[in-house]
């Protein structure tokens, strides 16, 4: 998803800046002017449908991931706790998958209430994860997911008061959903890697 955004920006014609420009700005289908909460900005992004398809792609991934490494991570860890994280995890996916088919030109409202789950989801399933692991002496783990769902959650906080205030938002908007990214990486990595054992259990 990172990596997809950084292609997407370089195609465009007008300046992308990270600070400034949304995430969902590079979705946006057609070249108009979009009115954000500090001021109106020209967008124009070319390879829109990229895009839009990467947000489907990863967020269909995660959705099916969730459900597929659900079972390992509830069993092994005992916890009905993770089996609610590993449901947020799956709403997220579909968040974001959602976020692919409403671009933010053609429906703002929609997209809006689509994309919102995403930034509430993903930290506090982090959290909890972490919590977890970090109870069951997964120190590793334990310390990355609860460190991404931190940073992602106080970036989610950060992102939705520079909406009330006018002030630039896409640096916290990435500050919310790029460390989920992280937490999620290390969380699949480490379900395949130990995917003999449970994932929860206590090292030596």
């Amino acid at each position: 998803m990172i990596l997809a955004q950084f292609v997407v920006a370089t195609r465009w014609e007008t300046p992308y800046d990270l600070t400034r420009n949304t995430i969902s700005d590079l979705g946006i289908v057609r070249c108009t002017t979009v009115e954000e909460a500090f001021g109106p900005v020209e967008v124009c992004s070319p390879w829109h449908a990229g895009m839009n398809l990467s947000f489907v792609v990863i967020g269909s991934l995660l959705a099916l991931g969730a459900v597929l490494a659900a079972g390992t991570v509830v069993r092994a860890s005992g916890s009905r706790v993770a089996g609610v994280a590993m449901a947020l995890l799956f709403v997220a996916g579909v968040s974001s998958a959602a976020v692919g088919f409403v671009p933010l030109d053609v429906d703002g409202d929609l997209h809006a209430l689509v994309a919102t789950p995403l930034f509430v989801t993903q930290p506090i399933a982090l959290v909890l994860l972490g919590a977890i692991a970090l109870r069951r002496s997964r120190v590793r783990l334990g310390s990355v997911l609860l460190g991404c769902g931190l940073v992602a959650a106080f970036g989610g906080i950060a992102f939705v008061t520079t909406l009330a205030t006018g002030d630039v938002g896409g640096l916290y908007e990435r500050v919310a959903l790029w460390p989920c990214n992280v937490g999620v990486a290390a969380l699949g990595w480490d379900v395949l890697r130990t995917r003999r054992h449970p994932v929860w259990e206590t090292e030596a």
